[in-house]
């Protein structure tokens, strides 16, 4: 099963859904960190939260949740070779 799951990330991924709501403002100068987590991820679909957050004082500027799904084919970017 191991194998399964890392030949399984190892497929491209296409974006099929985002909800971003944006929270706060960004200033210019601002570095910012995003911070994503899988909810879930059921056969080829995945479920993904984004949290945006100004760095110096971990404001949080924008939150999104993302869906995705994966083609099936390898990504040629991440095949050794």
């Amino acid at each position: 099963m191991r194998d399964g799951v890392h030949r399984e990330r190892m497929q491209l991924v296409q974006a099929e859904q985002v909800a971003p709501l944006a929270l706060e403002p960004a200033r210019l100068g601002d570095r910012l960190v995003a911070r994503a987590r899988e909810v879930s991820r059921r056969g080829r679909s995945g479920l993904y939260d984004v949290t945006v957050v100004r760095d110096a004082d971990q404001v949080v500027l924008a939150e999104f949740r993302g869906r995705s799904r994966s083609t099936g084919r390898p990504n040629p970017a991440l095949t050794e070779g």
